[in-house]
């Protein structure tokens, strides 16, 4: 850290180092120089004692102190930003919570939501969930679907998914003269099987295959092919033959 680099700080910043390296009543002392005096002689004293244990571990060290200070001293200078509530967009997002249940956030923008409050016939929002066959929202898709009225103020909630093995989506709809209007559709996630495989048994007493389950390499179906694909079997046997050595 140079001299020049000091001089290029506030007032603020350098008593709030020199405060750090043990200046004592620096808040009383409105020399600018004398300050920054203090601050050079304290990080030369301090790269000094680091000197004296002259290896490659203290260097290597001392670099990584050196360059943490100087932007310890630079972060000082910064402003906070905080993240904002929102980002006055209208917008539909949603997030599977478990097999059964999934999470919904939502937001109008302000030119929308004070359009629709300037209409007289203005009737609400709600919520449309669509299950779907395939990720892609399409009609064709679509199997079928229910309705969630929500409340002007409200900006999330957590809604219960009717089947597993289904894709599911959000639209977000408003009534405006007992007609409904589409704001924002969310994206599409899928609810995974989940339930207990009939030969119970026979699957507590395989520790592997239950693993591979588990950890979905495999979409374990209550009907047809049910036989674990070859790529997942080798993986087993290469896992059980390095156990054996």
């Amino acid at each position: 850290m140079t001299r020049e680099r000091l001089r290029s700080f506030s007032m603020r910043v350098l008593r709030e180092i020199a405060e750090k390296e043990g200046f004592k009543g620096v808040s009383a002392v409105g020399d600018r120089e004398e300050i920054i005096d203090f601050i050079l002689e304290s990080m030369a004293d301090s790269r000094i004692e680091r000197a004296v244990l002259n290896n490659a571990a203290m260097k290597l060290k001392g670099n990584k102190y050196d360059i943490f200070q100087d932007e310890q001293l630079i972060s000082s200078e910064k402003e906070i930003y905080p993240i904002p509530d929102r980002y006055n967009e209208t917008k539909i997002a949603l997030l599977l919570r478990d097999p059964q249940w999934a999470y919904t956030y939502w937001d109008i923008n302000d030119q929308d939501r004070e359009s629709l409050k300037e209409d007289v016939f203005f009737e609400g929002f709600f919520l449309r969930v669509y299950e779907q066959n395939n990720e892609k929202y399409s009609a064709a898709a679509v199997e079928k679907y229910f309705d969630i009225p929500v409340s002007e103020s409200d900006e999330s909630r957590y809604i219960n998914l009717l089947h597993g093995g289904k894709w599911y989506s959000l639209g977000l709809f408003v009534i405006v003269h007992n007609k409904e209007r589409l704001l924002a559709m969310s994206n599409a996630v899928r609810s995974p099987l989940g339930y207990l495989a009939e030969n119970y048994d026979a699957f507590l007493q395989d520790p592997e295959a239950k693993e591979v389950i588990l950890s979905s390499l495999w979409n374990y179906k209550k009907s047809g092919d049910n036989t674990i694909p070859q790529r997942i079997i080798a993986i087993m046997d290469n896992q059980h033959m390095k156990l054996k050595i």
